[in-house]
């Protein structure tokens, strides 16, 4: 009888137990993994986000690098989005389906060490602007004979890259919340040297005005004499601006013109 009231009373403070949550080890991070995650189940969202409106799978970009992509829409004008640093392609689906509903087809991608895009060893990390070819590249094997950027934050400033490029098959660029610079791309001497349209966006008041001061040197280094910039009363960075509707019909128009 001891025995098991010794028992039954190890059993309730076991699960009575709450202590302090330090004892525990550190709190798993709340930021988002960039590392692949572990493959779907069955009649899962692909990547989480992407259902049967769209074909995915992988990429190999100019240097064997495996890159994740997932399209959606069959408009012979196709839109090639590049994610920010807290992203991935599902930040940028919900404005992929629009695109596709808009007529356009939408290539979305994950950056080499980006959701489900493996990590490559430096020096090879850097080169994400080989990640945006692979999709441009894949855009128009998918049948689009035109093919726009979008890029978000350090997406902006490697579609930059792309648009500096004397044989580019890109036709215009549109700049959310880009940086000036970014590790090895240097966005103000990209912007000097390329003259293809562009659309720069920025919140006024993201990273206490940062990336606004960023835009506006950006479209005074562009190039381009078709080019725009649009400050933004707001705090939003990158490609959640878009869920503004105001926006994101005057960026539906802008694509639609170029």
């Amino acid at each position: 009888m001891r025995i098991v009231l010794a028992l039954v009373a190890l059993t309730a403070a076991l699960i009575g137990y709450e202590g302090d949550a330090s004892s525990l080890g550190p709190k798993p991070s709340l930021e988002r993994s960039h590392r692949p995650t572990a493959t779907p189940r069955a009649g899962a969202r692909w990547h989480g986000c992407v259902g049967s409106e769209g074909r995915h799978g992988f990429l190999r970009a100019g240097d064997g690098s495996r890159i994740a992509y997932a399209a959606t829409g069959r408009g012979r004008t196709a839109v090639v989005l590049a994610h920010q640093g807290n992203g991935d392609i599902c930040m940028w689906w919900p404005f992929a389906k629009r695109l596709a509903a808009s007529g356009f087809r939408a290539v979305a991608f994950d950056f080499r060490g980006f959701g489900l895009s493996p990590e490559r060893p430096y020096p090879a990390s850097l080169r994400k602007d080989l990640d945006l070819r692979a999709a441009i590249g894949q855009a128009r094997a998918l049948g689009s004979a035109r093919v726009l950027l979008a890029g978000a934050s350090l997406g902006g400033t490697i579609a930059l890259a792309e648009a500096a490029r004397p044989d580019t098959p890109a036709k215009a660029v549109l700049s959310l919340s880009a940086p000036e610079s970014y590790v090895r791309f240097d966005g103000t001497a990209l912007a000097r040297r390329s003259k293809l349209p562009i659309l720069f966006v920025a919140a006024r008041d993201d990273s206490g005005g940062q990336f606004a001061t960023d835009a506006r040197t950006l479209y005074r280094a562009s190039a381009a004499t078709d080019k725009r910039l649009v400050i933004l009363a707001g705090v939003e960075h990158g490609a959640p601006l878009l869920e503004r509707p105001s926006l994101r019909q005057l960026v539906l128009g802008w694509l639609r013109t170029h």
